[in-house]
């Protein structure tokens, strides 16, 4: 008999079809690294502790410094990471929030109102005033300039008196209130006026001079679409290189339409949703919105939409921006609200058949979408489908790597080594990068990632593969190449083919922690007779970690096998 060994270098982690990879059967909180390592997965310590279950999550600069801010308990918390203070703010009981930082305040959409923070100012976002017509005459014929805002019960109305009328016609009748008037510039006291808000009409003590916009009176209607606009569940920021708008969706009331901001008196807003700043797309419910290169892709559970920047000149003569829609694709989408990310610069949705990732076009094409997950689809359709469990994909781009977080697991795809594989966590509401961490949001708890947490146990079991021949083998050594760290141990058990699954004892090992920082050989015996492959299983216990540089096998070859 020929004693002879093979040696294996990569591995492929839950991928059976990885090109030059030992891949798993099985794997669990392992991980392949760029070199193709095998990896005990990093854990996740309790960071910050919320005294309530934690409904949404920014993290970003706020005021100069580094803040995390959640909404809990129907407040909204600001916890300074790096000197572990936090404060709180009255969300009015919001059980909801949509966080997005417009220039340099924080924005909060709730259910109970619309907020807006820049660090130490927390205050409702009462809207921008909106001036609705101009040039106009004293009967109340003038040109319209703005639209009403969602925002806002409160209009503004430039005149041009004639020099003869003291009497002012405003747009609307049954008003609620003149909140301000001014003339040439100046505010008028309110003896220089007198208001019918019945009619809807100012008159001015003494007639004024006759002038161009000279006159603009501020008005409240006592009602505007404020309670419609905080509907709206989902948020993000789109535009062109100039500005910024912001977009809105996933309103129950309204499940086809989005709405976006616009420029107030010319300037970037957050503060202004006009009326008609809406667009109807298709006929079934938004899920999702993200953006993909100067494209905003919209997504329903079974069909995509993209919509772009375009200027448009108006009849006035004003240029304005406008977001058309057109189709993309027929049949695929994305199935749960808000679940979608981008990864690597493409959008990645979840579609019935997985995880795709769209590919960018003009073009409405099924090969827009390509399903990435057949590797672990047995494990992420059923997460997927079960819409309770709220499954959500994340991107950390520093790992190169894309989160499907289900109820029970996570299934991580890198996608600069092409490999997935599984993490026993789930149930966790945000997965994010932020001051040079990965954190993690679960219950009342922000987490974050680190080396240092190793309570939980991995496994890794490899396909059965042959040892070169079809001719039987007697196995001897299972040797195995690791780096030692300071708490390296685990243990390896083999299966062979048979009637109830065949395998050995489970054989553990340590590295002592001097030898920390280098390759290590660790030589393990299994005598294994007349085999023709093998399955090989690592493990790493609680506490421990563990990274294998790559295994060996030593057998004698026992000759052609005849079938004795």
């Amino acid at each position: 008999m020929a004693k002879r060994s093979v040696y294996y270098r990569s591995f492929g982690g839950l991928d059976r079809y990885a090109k030059d990879a030992i891949c798993a059967e099985s794997a669990v909180d392992f991980v392949v690294d760029a070199g193709g390592s095998l990896c005990k997965s990093k854990g996740f310590e309790n960071f910050i502790r919320s005294p309530a279950a934690i409904k949404a999550c920014w993290a970003g600069t706020l005021c100069g410094r580094n803040a995390i801010v959640f909404l809990a308990g129907g407040n909204i918390y600001d916890c300074d990471p790096d000197n572990m203070t936090m404060t709180s703010e009255d969300a009015s009981g919001a059980s909801r929030a949509a966080f997005f930082k417009y220039e340099d305040k924080l924005y909060a959409l709730c259910d109970t109102g619309y907020f807006r923070y820049d660090g130490s100012t927390f205050e409702s976002a009462t809207g921008y005033i909106p001036l609705i017509s101009v040039s106009t005459a004293p009967d109340g014929e003038g040109t319209a300039y703005e639209a009403v805002n969602m925002l806002s019960s409160a209009r503004r109305q430039q005149f041009s008196p004639n020099g003869t009328d003291a009497c002012f016609h405003l747009a609307e009748k049954d008003i609620s209130a003149v909140i301000k008037v001014t003339l040439g510039g100046e505010e008028c006291a309110a003896s220089d006026y007198s208001c019918d808000t019945a009619n809807g009409t100012v008159t001015m003590t003494n007639i004024p001079d006759a002038g161009v916009n000279t006159l603009e009176i501020t008005y409240d209607t006592g009602s505007s679409g404020r309670s419609d606009f905080c509907k709206f569940k989902n948020a993000m920021l789109f535009g062109s290189n100039a500005d910024e708008r912001v977009f809105l969706w996933n309103n129950p009331d309204r499940p086809c339409i989005r709405i976006h901001s616009e420029l107030a008196d010319g300037v970037p807003s957050a503060e202004y949703f006009p009326v008609t700043n809406y667009t109807s797309v298709g006929s079934a419910p938004i899920t999702d919105m993200v953006q993909e290169y100067d494209r905003q892709l919209i997504f329903t559970a079974d069909s995509a939409y993209y919509s772009y920047c375009e200027m448009k000149t108006m009849t006035s003569g004003k240029t304005v921006a406008s977001f058309p829609v057109y189709p993309l694709h027929p049949r695929k989408g994305n199935l749960i609200y808000g679940s979608s990310c981008v990864m690597n610069g493409l959008a990645a949705t979840l579609c019935r058949d997985g995880v795709n990732i769209w590919r960018p076009s003009t073009v409405e094409n099924e090969k827009n979408a390509v399903c990435i997950s057949g590797a672990v689809n047995d494990m992420i359709l059923p997460e997927t489908y079960a819409y309770a469990t709220g499954a959500k994909l994340f991107e950390l781009p520093s790992l190169s790597e894309l989160y499907f977080v289900g109820a029970t697991m996570t299934a991580v795809f890198n996608y600069a080594t092409q490999k997935w594989y599984r993490l026993s966590a789930g149930g966790m509401t945000n997965v994010f990068e932020a001051f040079g961490s990965v954190f993690a949001v679960k219950g009342e708890y922000i987490k974050r990632m680190t080396s240092s947490e190793r309570s939980g146990s991995a496994s890794y079991k490899t396909h059965y593969s042959e040892l070169g021949s079809c001719a039987l083998k007697d196995v001897h050594f299972i040797n195995l190449t690791v780096e030692a760290g300071y708490v390296t141990a685990g243990s390896v058990k083999v299966y062979w083919p048979g009637e109830s699954g065949v395998f050995s004892s489970e054989q553990y090992f340590e590295v002592d922690q001097a030898l920390h920082g280098n390759a290590v050989s660790v030589a393990l015996p299994f005598y294994i007779p007349n085999v023709s492959g093998i399955s090989v299983e690592f493990k790493c216990p609680p506490g421990k970690e563990l990274k294998i540089l790559g295994y060996g096998i030593t057998f004698d070859d026992k000759g052609v096998n005849n079938g004795l």
